[in-house]
């Protein structure tokens, strides 16, 4: 029979198997968030999204995901206000990492190995920071706040220019702690990932996610073009050369099918800076569908341990969801423009997943196999007391980090027309509904900003336009 100390000890790791049991993740939070907002239910999804936001707004591991999430449910229910509030406090969280706090924590890593990756505090992705500004500026644009919006832009290319300076170190000191922790285990990695069990496992899960090539220079397209649309509200010489750059950068970045518009606003503002002249332009751009989420996978790893050959460990599996409309044609006076792809963001997020893939599959191997080996041991040295409390341990822990900003769209398709003499425009999304006739406030630039999560939902609309 175990000792009394070995049975208290026992019931010691029973408790924290029951606490982690119990406790809720990201996902089962935004539930009933997910389900209005795919619905295009604005209103039901910021009444739950405020809810959500407000428990989890003072926790230093998960504030940051929640706090993106209420910026963009909040922004598609109308309430300026409270998204402006909630991207606030997710930038005020992430700033830090811009340029002075360390994003690899040895204290949270060394958390990680013995319960699981969901104790390390979410910082975001690239591609999540880059959004976080960009819809802030969408918010001060669309209340006039015209300046402000492009500090908010400005702000979003930093981040881009971060990750591009940042990104891949930060990786590779991750992957670097990691290697360093399965060093010092006497678990054999690097083994199990030769496995034929489990590499067959994963290859065949990953197979999609990992073909997604995204953007170059973690850029996203979507988001230039804002910057171009900004600067080329401002009619300034100087600032119509940041516009064109951005206008070609675009036009860089996109497929040739998809090319026609940015190279059209390319053309026009090589022409106005030789002198042509500032047109007024509507854009109108259709933020559509819904990001990528995470779901619990389970893959067989290997122990090394003739009783135990092998365990099922917890990894996150990339969930593609669904479209939202197709598209939309965009009408002023007697033209009519269809709308083209502006941004993949699936693509975007799949390239920024796949570069943390590696260092995620060593840190689960590693932490889900020392679980294993422990819950092993406590039954091999304290008969039952050891494996209910193993039990629990191992299953309370064995959970995948599955974090990730899942109300961004899926992807963003776009349409521009000079704005007409009487600045009305009517805009026909598919599936039926039309919106409009919207007018175009008095500036060189209108854009409509439309964000759609079903089809033949309605689209939820804002007009940013404006003089800075």
């Amino acid at each position: 029979m175990p000792s009394r100390r070995a049975r208290r000890w026992s019931m010691r790791v029973m408790a924290l198997g029951a606490v982690l049991l119990s406790a809720c993740s990201h996902n089962h939070r935004m539930r009933e968030v997910d389900a209005a907002f795919a619905q295009a239910d604005w209103t039901k999804a910021a009444d739950q999204m405020r809810q959500v936001e407000q428990e989890f707004a003072k926790d230093s591991v998960n504030a940051l995901v929640f706090h993106l999430e209420a910026g963009e449910v909040l922004q598609s229910a109308g309430d300026t206000g409270g998204s402006v509030r909630s991207l606030d406090a997710a930038y005020a969280i992430a700033r830090p990492y811009l340029d002075e706090k360390a994003e690899i924590s040895i204290s949270a890593e060394a958390a990680a190995l013995v319960t699981n990756q969901t104790v390390r505090p979410f910082r975001g992705r690239p591609i999540d920071r880059i959004m976080m500004n960009a819809l802030q500026a969408i918010n001060y644009w669309s209340v006039g706040r015209v300046a402000e919006a492009g500090v908010e832009l400005n702000r979003a290319w930093l981040w881009q220019q971060d990750a591009v300076e940042r990104n891949a170190k930060r990786i590779k000191e991750l992957q670097a702690k990691v290697d360093e922790r399965a060093r010092a285990s006497s678990y054999n990695v690097t083994a199990a990932q030769r496995d034929p069990v489990f590499s067959s496992q994963a290859s065949a899960a990953y197979a999609p996610v990992r073909a997604m090539q995204g953007y170059a220079d973690y850029a996203v397209p979507y988001v230039t073009f804002l910057r171009g649309a900004w600067f080329w509200s401002t009619g300034q010489p100087s600032d119509l050369d940041q516009a064109r750059q951005s206008f070609e950068r675009v036009a860089g970045m996109l497929p040739e099918a998809d090319r026609a518009h940015a190279m059209a606003d390319l053309a026009m503002a090589e022409a106005a800076l030789a002198g042509q002249g500032v047109p007024d332009m509507a854009w109108v751009v259709l933020e559509s569908g819904l990001a990528p989420s995470l779901k619990e996978l389970r893959i067989d790893i290997p122990l090394f341990i003739a009783e135990v050959p092998y365990v099922g460990a917890a990894f996150p599996e990339p969930v593609f969801r669904q479209m939202g409309p197709a598209g939309f044609t965009v009408t002023a006076g007697d033209q009519s423009v269809r709308s083209t792809l502006l941004t993949d963001i699936d693509s975007a997020w799949g390239r920024q997943f796949n570069d943390e893939l590696p260092a995620v599959i060593t840190a689960t191997l590693l932490s889900s196999a020392t679980k294993a080996i422990l819950t092993w041991q406590l039954q091999e040295h304290l008969g039952t007391w050891g494996a209910v409390a193993g039990a629990l341990y191992q299953v309370g822990l064995n959970s995948a980090d599955l974090r990730t900003w899942t109300t961004l769209p899926k992807r963003v398709l776009s349409a521009r027309v000079p704005v007409p003499p009487d600045r009305r425009i009517t805009i026909t999304v598919d599936g039926g509904e039309t919106i409009g006739p919207i007018e175009c406030p008095v500036g060189h630039a209108t854009i409509v900003h439309l964000r759609g999560t079903a089809a033949g939902r309605p689209c939820a609309v804002r007009t940013l336009g404006g003089i800075p």
